[in-house]
């Protein structure tokens, strides 16, 4: 009695981890694909362009970096530690 039990417990244990890891490695696809679609998002600029914030009026760059996640996690840092405004990152032609 007692080993039919033990072996019904094993057939449904092996069962169960077969189930979730079928679903684990379907999920594990399923992010591994937006994180490559999140990749793509960022545009191919020329050598020349960095994405830079610039001040309140416009008047100057306030900084400047090679890539739009990094400036905008900067911008928006700065904005926490400043209490001041939202800078938007453009791309900009450095003469």
């Amino acid at each position: 009695m007692f080993v039919k039990l033990l072996i019904k417990f094993v057939h449904f244990l092996t069962i169960f981890l077969a189930v979730f890891l079928i679903l684990l490695t379907h999920h594990s696809q399923i992010i591994a694909k937006e994180n490559k679609k999140s990749n793509k998002t960022e545009p191919n600029l020329p050598p020349d362009f960095l994405w830079c914030g610039s001040s309140d009026n416009n008047t100057y760059l306030d900084f400047c970096f090679s890539s739009e996640k990094i400036c905008k996690n900067f911008a928006l840092k700065r904005r926490e530690a400043n209490g001041g405004k939202l800078t938007l990152c453009r791309p900009t032609k450095m003469k």
